[in-house]
């Protein structure tokens, strides 16, 4: 491990701009068997490719950070999810099939809203899962609906995903739903990079798929105390072989020794940022931020980074960079369209920008609702 450590020091650190302004010189055509489109949790969208062998060890590994939390493979989940977002016709019927296989069910959260909130909850007690797979803020709007209606469940376990999970949504979950929350670190480029034990001290790094650094801007380890820059390297992608590459979210460093639970995987530091809020539609639909997560990725070749806002419940606007503003005017109907079909009859308006400000942590929040829920 040392010679490796010695041997990354010498790769510069690789930026998500840098990738998304040059893919094809970070791309092995020869082993592009799967593509990756995304566009994060700062807006910015960006495609790369994975290799097939890759793809299943990730599965595998999610499968072993399942195990870590008592999940045996055959047991029943639910997946809270955004479902056929993005997704072809083949890839759907794919998804469903593995999903039949491994006894997952998929529940939609960009459909979720206070009509249908207490179906989502009988549904699921209903199926009885072993494990409920989702993200963080899905959570936070069933655990709401719960408190409202004075309503207490009795879940086994629930991992979270997707967004920082607050301790009140932690304390929620397991005082409504009446699960053991463990908490999941993750990206779109990698799968799960880390996931907490039954310890719930620390995520493990999953080592045998990712070496994990935390450096700050002069691209040496912070202080005790300190946090700085996500930077990973994948140990298994031959088609877009990423080497030192910065996430974009912040965290103290990386945690070496034994945990309590008998591994000696080191943990990632606690991880700051990752702010995102929901949107409120007129009839109380509440759609949570990963849902623009999904939509907006599938015109990464126009909107260069985005924003949404809300301050009342009749409308949203959307600040857009784009790669120029013929092209978006090409794209403006569809677009509008498929959000209506989701955000209902508001008033939606786009505001070109040249920059976007970030938040204190240095990242965008793309997000923003100053609607009570």
């Amino acid at each position: 491990m040392d010679d490796l450590d010695g041997l990354l020091q010498q790769i510069p650190v690789l930026d998500k701009q840098t990738l998304r302004d040059d893919p094809d010189r970070f791309t092995n055509e020869k082993y592009a068997d799967h593509k990756i489109t995304t566009s994060g949790s700062t807006g910015t969208p960006l495609v790369m490719w994975a290799n097939k062998a890759q793809l299943e060890k990730r599965l595998a590994m999610n499968l072993r950070n399942r195990e870590w939390m008592g999940y045996e493979w055959g047991d029943k989940s639910v997946r809270l999810w955004h479902q056929k977002i993005g997704m072809s016709t083949i890839q759907w019927i794919k998804e469903q099939f593995e999903a039949f296989l491994s006894r997952e069910k998929f529940i939609p959260v960009f459909k979720m809203g206070d009509d249908n909130l207490g179906e989502i909850l009988d549904e699921i007690d209903e199926y009885n899962p072993d494990l409920i797979d989702g993200y963080a803020e899905a959570y936070n709007i069933l655990v709401e609906y719960c408190k409202r209606n004075d309503l207490q469940k009795d879940w086994k376990r629930v991992v979270s995903s997707g967004q920082q999970l607050h301790p009140s949504t932690r304390e929620g979950i397991r005082n409504y739903l009446g699960a053991d929350v463990f908490d999941r670190y993750g990206a779109r480029e990698f799968s799960g990079i880390a996931q907490e034990c039954v310890e719930h001290d620390g995520k493990h790094i999953n080592s045998y798929l990712y070496v994990v650094e935390v450096l700050n801007d002069d691209g040496e380890k912070p202080e005790k105390g300190e946090k700085g820059n996500i930077v990973v390297t994948d140990l298994h992608n031959k088609a877009t072989p990423l080497l030192r590459y910065k996430i974009g979210d912040l965290a103290y460093p990386v945690e070496e020794g034994t945990c309590g639970c008998g591994m000696d995987w080191p943990k990632l530091g606690e991880i700051v940022g990752r702010e995102q809020s929901v949107i409120v539609t007129k009839r109380g639909k509440q759609l949570p931020g990963t849902f623009f997560d999904h939509y907006f990725k599938d015109y990464f070749d126009v909107i260069q980074q985005w924003q949404v806002v809300q301050k009342e419940r009749e409308s949203i606007e959307i600040n857009l960079m784009v790669t120029s503003e013929e092209a978006f005017e090409e794209i403006e109907p569809e677009l509008r369209r498929g959000l209506h079909k989701h955000v209902g009859d508001v008033e939606i308006r786009f505001n070109m920008m040249d920059d976007m400000e970030m938040i204190r942590t240095g990242k965008f929040r793309h997000t923003i609702s100053e609607v009570e829920e």
